[in-house]
């Protein structure tokens, strides 16, 4: 097996892919689908999880696997009950973390 080896991508704005080089790595590794998790819902994972399929990958929303703060507005919850329905289908796949599943090549 090879080693593997990280990469850093600095990030400086909600999308992950906005001045990083990151898409390109992506796609030179062949990579096409990508498990998105993380913090900020309504900002980085919500800009994030477009962009990946504005640029062609097939992302996967875990949907249990994203979080933030409560707003004034809206409570933590009812803003990733929101994102959760409004990207999936047009944007990602949505599943629950118990049924992700990675294949080893």
């Amino acid at each position: 097996m090879d080693a593997v080896a990280d990469t850093v991508f600095d990030k400086t704005r909600p999308s992950c892919f906005a001045g990083t080089g990151l898409a390109g790595w992506l796609s030179d590794a062949g990579v096409a689908e990508l498990v998105i998790v993380g913090m900020k819902t309504e900002y980085c994972v919500d800009t994030t999880c477009r962009a990946a399929a504005a640029l062609g990958f097939r992302p996967v929303l875990v949907a249990d696997g994203h979080t933030c703060m409560d707003t004034p507005v809206l409570p933590a919850q009812a803003i990733i009950a929101h994102h959760n329905r409004t990207l999936s289908g047009p944007f990602v796949k949505l599943v629950n973390a118990a049924d992700c599943r990675f294949a080893q090549h």
